[in-house]
């Protein structure tokens, strides 16, 4: 998604089938991903993420290097920042009851909101300019993602038979992490026209289980049991891997007050692995028995983007556009697929448009405030069932909606030297995040 917020993280959900004798274990990957490819620092958030032309402090080294040219003096930069995210399963029971067992049962489903919060160190950077070029180090987190959820086993139509069928109940605990290290620079090759770079290392952390239930036989519209001799199946990654990333930017000042700027971002491949274990329902109390372990290619989206940014009178003004490569994440997870079905999944390529507004005002000597705002708009991106094969997929992985994030926030900055700033990130339905950086210029 982009620069700035964790939109989106955000996440991924790991949904278990099993046929009626349990060795034979096919997995979904669904729902959606919200991942933290918004830009970092709390300026940048207060300002919808509008910052790829404007980038003028120490977080340019991940987000535009070539601005790290503008910086004189060596500069520290820390960010802290909270995430709620919620995830939503359209798919947790059914509105409506059931007659009896051979009744009528409501096909709409009841969807349930689960709320978890992260709090975590996500930026950090040091920028030392030399007369040749500016450099910087940096750690970003691009990815802290914590999500549990659960399904009581919502019953569908089988259009095939007239009838109905129930889903088996599930529960899942994801904890992801996707940390960056890198180094970056940035020069000045022809006046007024810099370009940059930055090179990463990141490491991939995933802890994950999925349990998938049996439900009463005797009574498939009871109330799920998730007792652990209840599980028919589990599904458990406990995997980190290391690759490799890099960014590329410009940034072109044609006159003082104006600034375009442009960056192209290559995201890490990570190869994890997925244990899969039949459980007690099957091979008795308190048993599970290894059946089977995959490796799989988890794929962030690369994106690119451009963005303009103008300044008159103390107030700033900038517009980015960002387009990210979700495909990827389809393109790169066809092994969760056989070769029959990975056809009937699809997930679309994101347009995101920034808007960010920023007044600066010195009220006292050596005291600077600033007052921003923001917008920006993100396109759904779900993995979403397109086939015609199995209609109740549609209902498991239907389109996701788009979201709006109003932004806003302030800073302070003290004899030019040490600032401090606040920014927050509201959106209709992905969550809210806080952010608060310092930066200190020696």
């Amino acid at each position: 998604m982009k620069k700035y917020l964790l939109s989106t993280l955000p996440f991924l959900i790991f949904f278990l089938l099993l046929t009626e004798r349990a060795h034979s274990i096919s997995l979904l990957y669904g729902d959606n991903f919200q991942f933290n490819f918004n830009n970092p620092g709390a300026r940048s958030l207060a300002m919808g993420g509008a910052f790829i032309a404007l980038a003028d402090d120490a977080t340019a080294a991940a987000s535009n290097p070539a601005g790290l040219h503008i910086l004189t003096k060596p500069e520290v930069s820390v960010e802290m920042k909270f995430f709620k995210n919620e995830t939503n399963i359209d798919f947790y029971d059914n509105k409506g009851g059931v007659e009896n067992q051979f009744g009528v049962v409501d096909p709409a489903f009841q969807p349930r909101v689960f709320q978890d919060h992260v709090t975590s160190l996500s930026f950090m950077s040091l920028v030392y300019p030399t007369e040749l070029a500016t450099l910087a180090i940096f750690r970003h987190e691009l990815v802290n993602y914590e999500e549990k959820w659960a399904s009581r086993g919502a019953i569908v139509s089988v259009p095939s038979t007239g009838g109905y069928a129930r889903k088996f109940p599930a529960q899942s605990v994801i904890d992801m992490t996707v940390e960056d290290v890198g180094m970056a620079v940035s020069f000045v090759p022809f006046e007024n026209f810099a370009i940059g770079a930055n090179a990463r290392v990141s490491r991939y952390a995933m802890d994950s289980e999925a349990n998938v239930y049996q439900y009463n036989q005797n009574n498939p519209y009871s109330a799920p049991d998730y007792s652990p001799n209840s599980i028919r199946a589990k599904r458990i990654v406990h995997d980190a891997e290391t690759s490799f990333g890099y960014t590329l930017g410009m940034q072109w000042n044609p006159i003082s007050s104006l600034k375009i700027g442009a960056v192209y971002k290559k995201q890490p491949k990570f190869t994890s692995k997925a244990q899969y274990y039949s459980g007690p329902y099957y091979e008795g109390a308190n048993k599970f028995i290894l059946y089977s372990s995959e490796d799989y290619t988890v794929k962030l989206p690369d994106s690119y983007g451009a963005g303009i940014s103008y300044e008159l009178f103390g107030l700033n003004v900038s517009f980015d556009y960002v387009r990210i490569k979700y495909s990827d994440l389809l393109n790169n997870l066809n092994s969760f697929f056989d070769s029959s079905s990975a056809n009937n999944y699809d997930i679309r390529d994101g347009n995101e448009f920034h808007f960010g507004g920023e007044y600066v005002l010195s009220p006292f000597k050596n005291i600077f405030i600033a007052a921003r705002a923001g917008y920006y708009h993100e396109q759904e991106h779900n993995i979403k069932y397109v086939g015609s094969k199995d209609p109740a997929n549609r209902d498991i992985y239907p389109p996701g909606k788009n979201a709006n994030h109003g932004t806003g926030g302030i800073g302070i900055v003290y004899k030019e030297n040490i600032q401090l700033d606040m920014g927050v990130d509201i959106s209709d339905n992905r969550g809210e995040q806080f952010s608060v950086s310092t930066i200190y210029r020696f």
